[in-house]
């Protein structure tokens, strides 16, 4: 299962029909909030790809779970923002409750800031921002699970390379 992970796209909508269109292939997508109104709009776009979403902290007329915990193929997903779990001051919060919950993954964003770790046995993925990042980048993850196997990839392009590749 190829799973798309997005955030942070602020009013930039086509940033996430870039990357559906860069992963025709892709089986689900997860975004991880800040541009509600623009997840809407590419999901009723593109009804074929099965799509969830948690609540980020700028999505105020969003009726999405802050947080929401997913077993696909045999791997537990925590998603969240980040934002209740104050990522940008450190992880230990969003970690514990990863834990409390018994997730393989951690999903978050809010820092527009690509990071991928582990700890703890924990993976945890920030995509950064799909429209464009802390280090002025466009990025996102790709997590593919088979049977309880993980594999990810960070993606990261530039702005003027991802707008050629429309």
């Amino acid at each position: 299962m190829k799973i798309l992970i997005v955030s942070d796209s602020h009013g930039d909508h086509s940033a996430i029909e870039r990357v559906i269109s860069k992963n025709p292939d892709a089986d689900l997508l997860i975004y991880l909030g800040d541009g509600y109104r623009d997840f809407v709009s590419v999901k009723s776009k593109n009804p074929e790809i099965p799509m969830v979403a948690v609540k980020g902290n700028t999505d105020y007329s969003c009726s999405e779970p802050d947080d929401r915990v997913m077993a696909l193929e045999g791997v537990r997903f925590f998603i969240t923002h980040g934002h209740k779990y104050l990522v940008k001051r450190g992880l230990d919060m969003l970690i514990n409750r990863a834990i409390e919950l018994n997730a393989d993954i951690a999903l978050f964003g809010h820092t527009h800031i690509r990071k991928e770790t582990e700890k703890n046995g924990l993976i945890l993925i920030n995509p950064g921002s799909c429209a464009r990042d802390a280090n002025n980048c466009i990025s996102y993850a790709v997590v593919n699970v088979n049977k309880g196997k993980i594999n990810r990839e960070m993606v990261k392009t530039e702005p003027e390379e991802h707008r050629m590749q429309r």
